[in-house]
């Protein structure tokens, strides 16, 4: 058991660690969620005059504040989403009518905890969206 998890902070605490069950984030091996900056490089001229190119530098887009183009993978925008860690998003994604709702990975497991929860206190059904903080 980790240091500093030895009692439940809650009643669902409680319960999980009751079943011993626990949960650990994983991150897929496609993804690239860092709790570290991810390098981002100046955005070419060519691109600059492509009259398509939308340049995302500083906007805020739901939870997720972009940052600049990502150096090591083309075609991606680092952001930093409001927990703190970066990650990569491409254009489309950026621009898609569900862009107020793209959080990182771990934002995103935990409004999904929240979620079943919720519908397992209550058995009212809501939306992930609802429960991002």
């Amino acid at each position: 058991m980790k240091v500093g998890h030895e009692l439940p902070i809650n009643a669902t605490a409680a319960r999980v660690m009751a079943r011993g069950e626990s949960f650990d984030y994983r991150p897929c091996e496609t993804t690239v969620d860092s709790s570290l900056p991810i390098e981002t490089r100046p955005i070419p001229a060519d691109y600059r005059m492509n009259p398509d190119f939308v340049d995302f530098t500083g906007k805020q887009i739901g939870r997720v504040k972009v940052m600049g183009l990502a150096a090591a993978k083309s075609g991606r925008w680092v952001c930093k989403c409001r927990c703190g860690s970066y990650v990569l998003r491409r254009a489309s994604a950026l621009r898609g009518e569900r862009a107020g709702s793209s959080p990182c990975d771990q934002c995103y497991l935990l409004a999904v905890s929240k979620r079943n929860e919720f519908q397992r206190r209550t058995g009212i059904e809501r939306f992930t969206e609802e429960f991002l903080a």
